[in-house]
C-alpha cells in the first residue's frame, strides 16, 4: 500500500468541553453536552451508540465541518477557534479525510477522478501526473485497478465506499473521520470496509475515528467509546 507513515502517541486532536445546541422556534435543543476527548496518533477509535445520540454531530465538529456552541477543538496543538474560515478550510483539506455513509461521490466523474478531487484544492508541489499516479496507486492497492474509469453508478456499494476511502487518503491526512461507513452496506461488505480501515491503521498507523451504531463492528477498533444521552461514556 501507499506509505502512510505517522508518528505514534502524539495527540492529534483534543476536544474540550464541547456543547452543541440547535435553535428550533423558541426552543433550544441540546445535542452534545460537555464532551472531552483526546485522539492519539495511530489509534483507531470507534464511537458507538444508538441513532440520534449525537454521533454524527460530534464527528462533524471534530472535522471542522460544524462549530460547537461552546468548547474548543485543538488540532495538532492549534486552537481552531482562532482560525478564520479560509485557514479552517485549508486545515480541513490538508489534514482531515472524510468518509460518509452515502459515499458522496460525484456521479459524472470516474472512480479515478473522484479520488483526485481533494488534490486539486491542495498546493503541495506535486505535478498533475504525480497526483494522478498517487490516485491510481490508492485504487490499485484496494483492489480496484479494473474500476479506474468506472463511474459510481457502475460500482457496487462496497466498491463505492472503497473509492471514498481512497479519496479520503489522497492528501495524506493526519486523521480520517468516517460517519457510519458501513451503514449503507450489507453485512459482508460492511465487514470488509472495517477490515480495510483496520489494515490502514495496523500496517500504516493511519489515525481513524469511526462512528457507528453497529456494536460488533465497533470492536474492530483499538479503542471503543459508547455515546449515550449527548455524552461520551468513558
Amino acid at each position: 500500500m501507499v506509505n502512510l507513515k505517522k508518528e505514534m502517541n502524539d495527540i492529534i486532536l483534543e476536544a474540550k468541553d464541547l456543547c452543541k445546541n440547535y435553535r428550533t422556534g423558541n426552543e433550544d435543543i441540546e445535542v452534545l453536552a460537555n464532551i472531552d476527548l483526546s485522539i492519539q496518533s495511530g489509534e483507531f477509535l470507534t464511537i458507538t451508540g444508538a441513532s440520534g445520540v449525537g454521533k454524527t454531530t460530534l464527528l462533524y465538529i471534530l472535522g471542522l465541518l460544524d462549530e460547537p456552541t461552546k468548547g474548543r477543538i485543538f488540532f495538532n496543538g492549534i486552537d481552531t477557534k482562532s482560525l478564520n474560515e479560509r485557514k479552517r478550510s485549508k486545515l480541513r483539506n490538508d489534514s482531515i479525510g472524510f468518509v460518509f455513509q452515502f459515499y458522496n461521490l460525484l456521479p459524472e466523474f470516474t472512480a479515478l477522478e473522484n479520488v483526485l478531487l481533494p488534490s486539486l484544492m491542495q498546493k503541495n508541489g506535486l505535478s498533475s501526473s504525480e497526483k494522478r499516479q498517487r490516485a491510481q496507486s490508492l485504487l490499485n492497492n484496494i483492489g480496484l485497478s479494473h474500476r479506474l474509469n468506472h463511474k459510481p453508478s457502475q460500482l457496487s456499494g462496497g466498491e463505492q465506499q472503497r473509492v471514498a476511502i481512497s479519496r479520503a487518503l489522497m492528501n495524506k491526512p493526519d486523521l480520517i473521520l468516517a460517519d457510519e461507513p458501513t451503514g449503507n452496506l450489507d453485512a459482508k461488505a460492511g465487514f470488509e470496509i472495517m477490515e480495510l480501515l483496520k489494515e490502514l491503521n495496523e500496517d500504516h498507523k493511519q489515525t481513524i475515528v469511526v462512528v457507528t451504531h453497529n456494536e460488533e463492528l465497533a470492536q474492530i477498533g483499538t479503542r471503543c467509546i459508547h455515546m449515550l444521552d449527548k455524552k461520551l461514556l468513558k
